[in-house]
């Protein structure tokens, strides 16, 4: 009988992977006095520059512009540069206002939205658990809003922004890396023009800020490159289920970041809400656990 071995240097790249995407609010607090935008433009720049440097050092860098001679490549990639970027920048906003509760909340409910997705996009049937987890997570939004006489738009406006945005990287013949330079470099002309006129405004942050906040801002691209690197190549190594529940590191780290080191408020009606939500992707793991345990033993029912 065959046994599966964990495969260690998988496990430590993609726990590596979401930790560092978990403490991001750390690094964005201290760019709370910039402006998101300028955050953003600063994020996309930089990246832009890490991932040309990054694509020349792997030999791949001459064959990423091909994909762009397919117009519904091009536009497939326009749609995810827009998404990606309308994700950064809400999420820079949500730390910047002392939200990353709420945040954290959007990316809890991520794997919910995708469920959703498939069901209105992709046509695809639900089994038990799924439908569980779904019933648990609506029943924790709408508690929310019934109790605090409305859902905060980042909770929503996160996962609804990630999920479209992962839908249309299935349809991408790119990997992530080569992606997401061609999905920044389309919106770096933008971000470009936008801190020239910032600048000939009130100026610029990474001219006349202190210090750090220079470093921090120059240093983004590389911030945003090593965790998609981390993740890019544990995702090769660890079967999508592991990767799939290693996702939950982040919004964790985050909410704990909100709760004990920011020390933003939870009210008693806003953790009602979060345990819903929690309770449903636990029945959605455990679902997910049992259905591999069944495929698993399936072959050797059969060899009886």
């Amino acid at each position: 009988m065959k046994t599966s071995t964990l495969n260690y240097p998988g496990m430590v790249m993609g726990f590596s992977a979401y930790a560092i995407w978990g403490v991001f609010p750390i690094y964005f607090y201290f760019l709370s006095s910039v402006s998101s935008w300028e955050v953003l433009a600063h994020r996309i720049i930089w990246s832009v520059v890490a991932l040309i440097a990054l694509l020349w050092w792997r030999g791949a860098l001459r064959g990423v512009f091909a994909v762009l001679a397919s117009p519904r490549q091009a536009g497939l990639l326009a749609a995810a540069s827009l998404l990606i970027s309308a994700n950064w920048l809400i999420y820079i906003h949500a730390i910047a206002t002392h939200r990353t509760i709420d945040a954290s909340m959007g990316y809890f409910i991520n794997p919910v939205f995708l469920i959703v997705l498939g069901i209105v996009v992709f046509r695809e049937r639900l089994n038990n658990h799924q439908i569980a987890c779904v019933t648990l997570a609506a029943a924790g939004i709408l508690y929310q809003f019934i109790t605090l006489g409305g859902f905060s738009w980042i909770s929503l406006s996160l996962p609804a922004a990630f999920g479209g945005y992962g839908a249309i990287k299935k349809h991408l013949q790119l990997d992530s890396i080569a992606s997401l330079f061609l999905e920044t470099l389309l919106v770096m002309p933008f971000m470009i023009a936008y801190l020239a006129w910032q600048g000939s405004q009130s100026g610029l942050a990474l001219v006349e800020g202190a210090p750090h906040v220079q470093i921090l801002l120059v240093l983004a691209g590389i911030v945003t490159t090593i965790p998609l690197l981390l993740f890019a190549e544990g995702a090769k190594r660890l079967p999508l289920y592991v990767m799939g529940f290693l996702q939950y590191i982040t919004p964790t780290l985050q909410f704990s970041i909100g709760l004990f080191a920011f020390g933003e408020p939870l009210d008693r009606h806003k953790l009602i809400g979060f345990i819903l939500v929690w309770t449903g992707l636990l029945v959605l793991i455990l679902g997910q656990l049992h259905s591999r345990r069944r495929r698993a033993l399936a072959p050797a029912a059969e060899m009886e």
